[in-house]
């Protein structure tokens, strides 16, 4: 609701009426209220953008687990060492070796390459710590989107209490002159 407050000034003797429109401190309140909800929303979209990545690289990391298990589901071969290896291509040898933090070993005889059960295992094991590391942010996150979900509902309803306030008093005032 606006104020309307009425300046006055004499200007070579003439007097000259302004009236200036001034926000009420319920407009204010409205606006403020509306800025907080507008934050609150960006916060939320952005968290929900944070979240969405996270599953998306689950989603990868999962696929990782899934191609090594493939591997390790292969028949197992016992070395002369008493090692037990998987046989993989060059092709696998590569994307292994892109998966892991530091160069695999790998074993080739006869023109075949072979990776050792261990350090498989030891890779799967890594990744499947980086899916535990996303699922551990994603519960802090699921309860910080929670939050901003609580404090949007709470300044919606004081929103909407102050509004149905205001049109409560202009309904009063139209009855009083009725």
């Amino acid at each position: 609701m606006l104020q309307n407050i009425t300046y006055q000034s004499k200007i070579n003797t003439a007097s000259i009426a302004t009236t200036v429109d001034t926000p009420s401190q319920e407009s204010l309140s409205h606006v403020m209220l509306i800025n907080g909800v507008g934050s609150i929303d960006q916060s939320i979209k952005d968290l929900a953008q944070d979240m969405k990545s996270d599953l998306d690289q689950k989603n990868i990391y999962r696929s990782q687990v899934t191609s090594i298990n493939t591997v390790l589901n292969r028949p197992k071969i016992k070395l002369e060492n008493n090692t037990v290896v998987y046989e993989v291509s060059d092709a696998e040898m590569a994307w292994l070796n892109k998966l892991a933090d530091t160069q695999l070993t790998f074993t080739t005889i006869g023109g075949k390459h072979y990776i050792s059960e261990e350090s498989l295992t030891n890779l799967k094991d890594s990744i499947n710590g980086s899916i535990q590391d996303l699922n551990s942010g994603s519960e802090m996150r699921s309860l910080e989107l929670q939050s901003l979900m609580d404090q949007r509902k709470n300044l919606m309803t004081m929103l909407s209490n102050m509004m149905a306030s205001g049109t409560e008093i202009i309904s009063n005032i139209i009855r009083n002159i009725k």
